[in-house]
């Protein structure tokens, strides 16, 4: 018996799959990374054991693929949106974006000191000084992933610049444009093991479809997976779960969480996320309907399924033109 051994579990089972996939078509995918600082080639992420590049390989190991000099040689060209310090919490970028002083005035007069504990949070200063930092540029990452997919590389972007919620600004950034709808995988929630794993998984499944032509169920089951990326990973994560925190909790008498709540507050608080990501979702489909890639996207069964804000669980439903 032989095995490996590294951080985080919770993408193994897309690992395995795509490695059986792998195997069967007798495919060795070889893969560029292309990281958004040239800083990150040194970052340890949190909850990992070793640096970025050596992660990627890592989680090539299983699938029997191998990091490519170059893009010409590349069946995937990978971008990694990597910390340029080191990574911070998803869950505060929304208020760092906001500014503190206005989420202060959507707390109630009991609720105004979560701010100061919030303002003294070594996280809190890590994710802040993250996100503004001229070590990155979420700006020309796109633009180098616009190009890429423009040039018809098959594009993957692994988000792991902060912990538990994809990068905002990427983000924003990135869904301007038809060409987020046509990305091989997309992916930025929990640890960076979690993202590099699952995106790698959906890349490599994809390049493999693509290469022996790709059907319309595969086609389809590769959108649904996209679009519930974005709307959980970014939509969710990095936007909607702390606009929940601040605003919807402490209007029922709780201190900002992602623990379990009673279920009567965690109805109330499912019904609020649910409006809010439907509304979203409207917005991302148009990127999926500009880029001719779908005729429709139904959304549904927006859930807790824990009874808490830390995740969410999306029904997604693509029909193909």
């Amino acid at each position: 018996m032989r095995a490996i051994t590294y951080p985080v579990a919770d993408e193994i089972c897309c690992l395995l799959l795509t490695r059986w996939a792998c195997q069967e078509a007798g495919f060795e995918p070889r893969v560029y990374a292309r990281f958004s600082s040239s800083c990150s080639g040194t970052v340890v992420t949190d909850y990992e054991d070793r640096p970025l590049p050596e992660l990627i390989k890592a989680h090539l190991a299983p699938l029997g693929g191998i990091l490519a000099e170059n893009t010409e040689q590349a069946d995937i060209v990978l971008f990694v949106n990597a910390p340029a310090l080191g990574q911070g919490a998803g869950e505060f970028q929304w208020m760092v974006q906001a500014g503190l002083e206005y989420v202060r005035s959507l707390l109630p007069e009991g609720f105004k000191g979560y701010i100061d504990q919030v303002a003294s949070d070594p996280l809190f200063l890590k994710t802040r000084c993250e996100m503004e930092t001229p070590r990155r540029s979420p700006e020309e990452f796109v633009r180098a992933i616009l190009s890429s997919v423009q040039q018809g590389f098959t594009t993957a972007i692994a988000d792991v610049a902060f912990v538990n919620g994809s990068d905002l600004i990427l983000g924003q950034e990135l869904t301007r444009h038809p060409e987020a709808a046509r990305l091989a995988a997309y992916g930025g929630w929990n640890t960076a093991g979690n993202t590099l794993g699952t995106v790698l998984a959906q890349a490599v499944l994809r390049a493999l479809a693509l290469k022996q032509g790709a059907t319309p169920e595969q086609t389809r089951a590769h959108l649904e997976f996209l679009f519930t990326r974005y709307l959980d990973d970014y939509g969710f994560q990095a936007i909607e779960r702390t606009r929940s925190m601040v605003t919807d909790l402490p209007g029922l008498g709780i201190l900002p969480t992602v623990q379990r709540l009673p279920d009567e507050i965690a109805e109330k608080i499912e019904a609020c996320v649910s409006a809010r990501l439907l509304a979203q979702a409207q917005s991302l489909e148009k990127i999926f309907l500009d880029a001719g890639m779908v005729q429709s996207i139904h959304v549904s069964q927006i859930v807790l399924p824990w009874k808490r804000l830390f995740e969410v669980g999306i029904q997604v439903e693509v029909v193909l033109d």
